[in-house]
């Protein structure tokens, strides 16, 4: 399995197989785009037993390449590979909780071409809505607004076809090589990428949309990440681990 997500979910009202109140749902994505649910952790007196309730293909025979769990409308995020038999493009699908086990697709947008490397989902709390940041071979990073048709802050996304489901807010030039990892600050406010080449990070300001900076190193990065609230980032090489200090945003503003 390439990612799993487990979260509470109450069963459908017609669910195809026995349902408890108060059970979980584990879901798991394959290298076949098959997609299976399973029901465990029931509360009751006995340890509870996992149990397959159902499978269906959540991708035209792609790889999965990776499944998030969207908390505030309680849905999962899939993105998938391009290829197959079926000459399937990069998507990045919606499946509501309350309808999973029926595999109903809420809604897909058409990613760029260029192959995905990373992808990752967090949550924006200034304007109150979960992202979806997807990298690419060629150095882009995209981030993704999902279930945000409520949402007054966004920018307007023209290409948008899931009615306000998956709104592009923003493509950008990331690194000169393919994207690594992708890694969010305690708020959703910051966002960092390593290239996976170039030992290279860039921190972005999510809200403003803007690349706050870049941190060059002289050794390769392994994995990087921030280190408590303070926004001040971990960086990791082999078995050494070294501490940045936060960006310095009025420097930055500055400029």
């Amino acid at each position: 399995a390439d990612e799993v997500a487990a979260q509470e979910a109450p069963p459908p009202a017609a669910a195809p197989a026995a349902a408890v109140e108060g059970e979980r749902l584990l879901v798991s994505g394959y290298n076949n785009g098959m997609v299976r649910v399973w029901t465990g952790w029931k509360q009751s007196k006995d340890t509870g037993c996992v149990e397959e309730v159902t499978a269906f293909k959540g991708a035209q025979s792609v790889p999965i390449l990776g499944m998030h769990y969207i908390q505030r409308c309680r849905a999962i995020a899939m993105v998938s590979a391009k290829g197959g038999h079926h000459n399937a493009e990069q998507q990045l699908s919606l499946f509501s909780i309350d309808r999973l086990l029926y595999g109903e697709r809420q809604c897909s947008r058409q990613l760029r071409q260029e192959l995905v490397t990373v992808n990752h989902s967090f949550d924006v709390l200034h304007i109150q809505a979960d992202v979806v940041a997807v990298g690419y071979q060629d150095g882009l990073l995209q981030l993704f607004a999902v279930d945000a048709s409520a949402q007054r802050l966004l920018p307007s996304d023209p290409a948008d076809r899931t009615g306000g489901r998956v709104v592009l807010l923003g493509t950008f030039e990331a690194h000169s090589g393919p994207v690594g990892s992708v890694r969010s600050s305690h708020d959703g406010a910051r966002l960092l990428s390593l290239s996976s080449i170039n030992e290279s990070i860039a921190e972005w300001d999510v809200i403003k949309g803007v690349k706050m900076r870049n941190i060059d190193f002289s050794f390769q990065v392994h994995h990087c990440d921030y280190a408590g609230t303070d926004y001040a980032i971990l960086v990791v090489s082999g078995s050494d681990i070294r501490r940045v200090q936060p960006a310095d945003v009025r420097a930055i503003l500055l400029k």
